[in-house]
């Protein structure tokens, strides 16, 4: 009998839903759906809760269609994209769809918190900025635009608690999707007052608060889909803090930082004492916040435009965003041949720029200074994680979607000046939410031994002594070009 946890990962795109081996971390069965972003206007980022729901419960019907009857379905688990936010009627039935993180109409009601809660403030609270990210902000948003819907609501859920409530659960969140309301006090562990009587709502409204290895139920059925046995649910937790578990990072004085790529590029560390938060939110480019193991706390960083960046240059420069125009270049690039051209990726403040341009420069010349900029940008992060943490990250372990390209690990390492960790299972946050079902399911007595059993090195990538020494130069000149940037 083969063993088993049912892991349904919700990403921004589309859900994956992975079928993982107990006893090695291995994906034994993948199916994924997409669903679409609705842009109803300009700035608006939505998606249809019921597709979503509806995208998690097709794949899981594959996949239980096809699981041998010799396989053992011990739980079931989720990943969940954080910082979306969607209005609930008295019975939980939606009234509007989930606003995503990327959804920017709340602007001038993140600037109206900011201004009257206080920034410091703002941040003690949350251990983050202010911003139209916010779960606060654009239920503030709702009740200064859509003033019947906010009225009528009675819940305001993320897409953890509607897809638990249709699961016939109820509507739980655990500590890491709570945190990222950014209502919540990760210091106090309880709904901020302060910041819900200002925007004029209850505690009872964002739901009850569990640890990341609650049981929160056990289910016969996934909506239409006959499950083969009464199977327990783990509640799960947010996406990138279940792919720092899924990467090994679970203790920052273990030394290893994770980096969890895909549509953003985070990097980050679990920690069983809190991060300094005035060093690690100041950046601007970090959150601290509750984590998924018991006692834990998150410091959590990301350059928010990477993927929007590399989509305007082979939008608008490539003029071709077919993948296969993508893995062209990637197959042109070649960062041994050390080039002059910097570019500063800095589009959300309009001073995005290219510097040493020449005749001899290409697309493909281009394309390699876009991505050493991104690159630099993630070694600034864990330069902010290692003073948060009072440590030095000596190991980072990398998993997603870049962790497919072998150039960009090889001048990950070369520009980290350090070893980085290729992970046999790339699914880091369907492994992490299996990891913390395990535990919880006594699978195994600890997470550190989930861990060491299914967290498995691939290939390590270490550092060209010629090309650390040159790239640590021209991290230098990139950062003085950055601050050249932002005076102009």
């Amino acid at each position: 009998m083969k063993n088993t946890i049912l892991i349904i990962d919700f990403g921004t795109s589309k859900v994956h839903v992975n079928l993982i081996d107990t006893e090695n971390g291995e994906v034994l069965t993948a199916v994924s759906r997409a669903y679409q972003t609705i842009i109803k206007s300009p700035g608006f980022a939505e998606i249809d809760p019921y597709e979503l729901w509806h995208a998690a419960e097709h794949c899981v019907g594959r996949i239980v269609c096809g699981v041998h009857k010799e396989t053992h379905i011990q739980g079931i688990s989720f990943s969940y994209f954080g910082d979306s936010i969607m209005a609930a009627g008295e019975n939980g039935e939606p009234l509007t769809n989930l606003m995503l993180a990327f959804d920017s109409r709340a602007c001038a009601q993140s600037r109206e918190l900011s201004a009257n809660i206080g920034e410091e403030e703002y941040r003690r609270i949350t251990g983050g900025i202010c911003s139209s990210d916010d779960s606060g902000a654009k239920i503030l948003w709702l009740k200064q635009n859509e003033p019947e819907i906010f009225k009528e609501a009675r819940h305001f859920y993320t897409n953890q608690e509607f897809v638990l409530k249709m699961l016939g659960l109820g509507a739980h969140l655990d500590v890491t999707m709570a945190s990222r309301k950014m209502l919540y006090d990760v210091r106090g562990k309880e709904w901020s007052g302060r910041l819900l009587d200002y925007i004029g709502i209850s505690p009872d409204s964002l739901g009850h608060v569990v640890e990341s290895m609650a049981v929160v139920g056990e289910i016969t059925s996934f909506g239409s889909v006959r499950l083969p046995r009464k199977v327990p649910v783990i509640i799960g937790a947010h996406d990138c803090d279940c792919g720092m578990a899924g990467a090994g990072a679970d203790r920052a004085e273990h030394g290893i930082l994770a980096d969890i790529t895909g549509t953003w590029d985070h990097l980050g560390y679990i920690s069983r004492k809190s991060a300094d938060t005035e060093i690690a939110v100041k950046s601007g480019l970090m959150h601290t916040y509750c984590g998924p193991l018991p006692g834990s706390s998150v410091c959590l960083g990301a350059f928010p435009t990477s993927g929007a960046v590399i989509e305007w240059f082979m939008r608008r420069i490539v003029g071709d965003i077919n993948p296969k125009a993508y893995d062209s270049l990637w197959k042109e690039v070649d960062f041994r041949h050390l080039g002059q051209e910097m570019f500063y990726p800095y589009f959300s403040a309009n001073q995005g720029m290219f510097t040493g341009l020449g005749l001899g420069s290409d697309k493909g010349k281009m394309f390699a200074a876009i991505i050493e900029a991104l690159t630099f940008e993630a070694k600034n992060i864990i330069e902010i994680c290692g003073a948060s943490a009072s440590t030095t990250f000596t190991k980072i372990h990398i998993g997603g979607g870049a962790s497919s390209s072998e150039k960009w690990l090889q001048l990950r390492a070369d520009i980290f000046e350090k070893p980085v960790y290729k992970l046999r299972n790339t699914e880091i946050s369907s492994l992490g939410a299996a990891i913390l079902a395990m535990t919880a399911l006594g699978v195994y007595e600890t997470t550190e031994d989930a861990i060491r059993n299914t967290v498995i090195v691939e290939r390590v990538y270490r550092p060209d002594d010629r090309r650390k020494q040159y790239y640590r130069k021209k991290f230098e000149k990139y950062k003085q070009g950055c601050i050249q940037a932002a005076r102009v």
